[in-house]
Parts: structure tokens; sequence; C-alpha cells
């Protein structure tokens, strides 16, 4: 019997070259990049470890002289394993496999819509993600509808923290008067949170104290809500880093 495989152009994951379907099933590069793999990688390319298949790979690939896509490949494993780590000791129990889903996508730095019923845990991931991305530097923040659920979202974030015991400044604005109000917003102003939680109204009302940051993480719990005011999408893509201009040039 005749095995035939195929060819596919510009897939392989390390050089962007063609590979074969073969190699491209096992997760190996193309036969340009890696022409023989070791026995000890085809083995680990068999189990369910791919964390330990990355990183022997990349050793290959390093001592050809061959590394490429693969660098980046490892780097966003290794952050994800890093992340299912940080949620395990926050909450005690492992992410599901979406909230598995949903890490490796943000942590490979893609923007997306998330699709799900209540109680599949979307804003623990979302609290869990800015604290996690906080404690590594960043800035993040989680936009909702209510003030109520901003209460209880700040109220979850700080016993998370506590009990992580990350050291990570946790910002909520909740309905306050006077000078109390003014220092909150001063302090919004001048930066000084590590995650900053609000309403979608808040963004709508007071977007110029946010528009001189640049986020690394937003979680919008309530996509609906967000929309309903106007132009909001683009405050939120202009708080991600992407150029005033640019998204001026999208509405004409």
């Amino acid at each position: 019997m005749l095995l035939v495989r195929a060819i596919v152009r510009g897939q392989c994951p390390n050089c962007g070259g063609p590979i074969s379907d073969d190699r491209l099933e096992r997760g190996l590069p193309c036969v340009k990049c890696l022409p023989t793999p070791s026995p000890e990688l085809l083995e680990l390319a068999e189990m369910r470890d791919k964390l330990k298949f990355l990183r022997e790979l990349c050793k290959e690939l390093s001592r050809a002289g061959r590394l490429e896509g693969y660098r980046k490949l490892l780097e966003e494993e290794e952050a994800l394993r890093e992340f299912e780590q940080f949620f395990e000791r926050a909450l005690g129990n492992k992410p599901w496999s979406a909230q598995r889903t949903w890490a490796r996508r943000v942590l490979s730095g893609k923007s997306f819509t998330i699709l799900a019923p209540t109680g599949v845990g979307k804003s623990v991931f979302g609290i869990i993600m800015a604290l996690y991305l906080a404690s590594k530097g960043g800035k993040c923040y989680l936009i909702l509808p209510t003030s109520v659920l901003v209460k209880q979202m700040s109220e979850r974030a700080e016993a998370y923290a506590e009990k992580l015991k990350a050291e990570v400044r946790i910002l909520a604005y909740l309905a306050k008067s006077g000078k109390a109000r003014e220092e909150l917003l001063e302090r919004i102003k001048g930066g000084d949170y590590d995650v900053l939680i609000t309403t979608s109204q808040f963004l709508a009302r007071h977007f110029e104290l946010l528009e001189g940051f640049r986020f690394d993480f937003i979680f919008v719990d309530d996509v609906d809500a967000v929309m309903k005011s106007s132009r909001n999408i683009d405050k939120i893509l202009v708080l991600l880093g992407l150029p005033t201009e640019a998204v001026e040039d999208a509405y004409e």
C-alpha cells in the first residue's frame, strides 16, 4: 500500500516554510529546520507534556543554529504553566480547559470574545489573569456594568491577592463624594494602581484620566453594556496601545 504524504506550504511553526503533514501532526519542524530529530525528542512528541517536548525541541534547534518560531512558542507555554500554578495557588484547583484556552490566547497577545454561559469561570479568570500580569509588572483594567459588581470583584481580587501574597495595587472606583472622590480620581489620573476596576460608565465619562496609560490586559464583563456608550470600543483600543489616529481612520 502506497502511503501518500502532503506537503503544506508556509506552515512550519519554526521557519514558516513548507512542511510534511506527518511532522506537522507530531508538532515537529520541517526537515530543513531539523533533518533528524533525536530518539528522545520523538519519544516526547508522543507524550502529553508539551512543555518538556518544546524545551527539548528548542535545545536541538538551538544546537543546529535553527531556532526561530519555536522560541516564542516555548515562552508562551512556560508562561501558561506558570499561570496555571498561580491560578491553583489562588483557588486550590487547576483552571478548567476553557480557562486554559483563554489564558493561552491572552499570553500570546490575542484579543478575543468569550461566549460562555454563567458559571463557567469567566470573572474568576479575569481576576486571576489580571493579578498574574500585574505581579509581572503589567497594568490591567477590569470593566464591569454596575458598581455592585465593581465592589464584588474588587473584594474577590483583594482576597486572592492576599492569599497569593501578591504585591499588587488594586484600585476600585466606587461612588464617593467630596474629598474622598477627588483623592480617588487623582490616584487614577496618576496611575497609582496595578489593577483598576471601574464601571463602563466611568470609562465613558473619565477617559481623559486613562488615555495616557497603556494597559497590558483589559477584561470587559458584559460587552453589551460597554457598547451602549458611544465610542467606548475605540477608547478600549486606544488604552491597549492602538494609535488614536488609526482608530479614527477606521471610522472614515
